[in-house]
């Protein structure tokens, strides 16, 4: 008698298992669908020449010396997810040739779900006279032609959290680098072109 009841269990068992096993399956495929959270992305809409810092010489100076490089970046932040992306700060970093010539640090904020925001970041080279980067400026900017051009490097850098279900927190981290070249003669940004990369240089 025991053994009829031991064995008519058994369907109920594996019953029990094919149903859990499929609801565990369906809250995957749930999370991964809908739930789980989308990387945020950076768009570099512009990068532009602002002010350039010159050194005047004397009243006998052929020209005057570019001393320092600032590019001015607009930038947005998009969020696609359906939780705002909470930021801790945003890093803009500027390098030649693998040195690194400044650095800025913008304050976090938060982009709501599905949205976006705009972003003015300014990052400028660090006066240090007579470095590889400021002579190859100068020559730059005083040999007079347009064909005469510098080519920099600027990582960009978010982290920050992804709100998911209105309690549950995702962290993630996005970066962006952006080759530019700038005409140091025409005070003018030639072209720069951005691509997803990840962390480190």
């Amino acid at each position: 008698m025991e053994k009829k009841v031991k064995k008519s269990r058994k369907p109920f068992l594996i019953a029990g298992v094919v149903v859990v096993g499929a609801i565990f399956m369906l809250l995957a495929i749930v999370y991964y669908s809908v739930l789980r959270p989308k990387q945020p992305q950076i768009l570099v809409n512009e990068i532009s020449l602002q002010s350039s810092h010159r050194h005047s010489g004397n009243a006998t100076s052929s020209s005057q010396m570019l001393r320092q490089l600032t590019l001015r970046m607009n930038v947005t932040l998009q969020n696609p997810n359906k939780g705002p992306f909470s930021y801790v700060s945003l890093g803009a970093t500027m390098y030649y040739e693998a040195k690194r010539l400044g650095l800025v640090m913008l304050p976090g904020g938060t982009v709501e779900a599905g949205s976006r925001a705009g972003l003015e970041v300014i990052v400028a080279s660090a006066l240090r006279p007579g470095d590889s980067f400021q002579q190859a400026l100068v020559e730059a900017a005083e040999d007079g032609g347009v064909a005469q051009i510098i080519t920099v490097t600027v990582d960009l850098e978010v982290r920050g959290d992804v709100t998911v279900l209105g309690s549950f927190s995702h962290h993630t981290s996005v970066s962006m680098a952006c080759l530019v070249t700038v005409s140091p003669s025409a005070q003018d940004v030639v072209t720069f072109i951005c691509a997803p990369h990840s962390f480190g240089v």
